[in-house]
């Protein structure tokens, strides 16, 4: 499939990709997907949703709202 010829256009490249098809295999099983393990990962979510919701409606531009957010997803995700 397309994924496998994007695999492939990678590798020659030099670039595994493969865990990105193995991801897409996994997920097209109609497996749930697991998301990464995270401190505070449901609050990386909502901040991570709602960043991303304004920017894709047109809200925000994501050069102005991601910098923050990945500060923000920074801080969360220290350890103590």
């Amino acid at each position: 499939g397309l994924a496998a010829v994007a695999v492939a256009a990678q590798r020659a490249k030099g670039v595994d990709a493969s865990a990105f098809l193995e991801a897409a295999r996994y997920s097209a099983s109609s497996r749930p997907f697991a998301p990464p393990v995270v401190p505070r990962a449901a609050e990386v979510n909502d901040l991570m949703t709602s960043v991303m919701e304004r920017v894709l409606s047109g809200r925000a531009k994501a050069a102005d709202v991601l910098p923050e957010a990945a500060r923000r997803v920074r801080e969360l995700t220290r350890e103590p």
